[in-house]
């Protein structure tokens, strides 16, 4: 059940004040799974800015998009690229076993991306 918009502006104020809480604000705000929105990086937004001044101000023929005070709110997110979760693969060798039937409680885990798990 999505959020209603007072739970959604209560976890926003909440995650503003924790280490690591941008993180749940973008995932809230796109939709993101806790996976994607770990392995999100700047490298894979864009941001184009609209300019926020009615057309034939001052403002327009002064200031680019960027700088226009009243852009707020008038962006535009592109992702260049999915986002996938990592899944933890085993780290211990074939003579060797830890026993876990899973790589995520192998103490020699490391990540990999589905793709490679496949």
């Amino acid at each position: 059940m999505p959020f209603s918009r007072d739970e959604a502006r209560r976890l926003i104020m909440a995650a503003g004040g924790i280490r690591n809480g941008a993180r749940f604000i973008v995932a809230l705000s796109l939709g993101l799974r806790r996976g994607e929105s770990l392995g999100l990086k700047w490298s894979d937004v864009t941001i184009t800015w609209k300019h926020g001044c009615a057309r034939g101000e001052a403002c327009r023929r002064k200031l680019t998009a960027v700088e226009c005070p009243a852009r707020r709110g008038s962006g535009t997110l592109t992702m260049r690229r999915s986002i996938q979760q990592l899944n933890w693969q085993h780290g211990c060798t074939s003579d060797k076993p830890c026993g876990h039937e899973h790589g995520a409680y192998c103490r020699s885990a490391t990540a990999a991306a589905w793709s490679s798990a496949r």
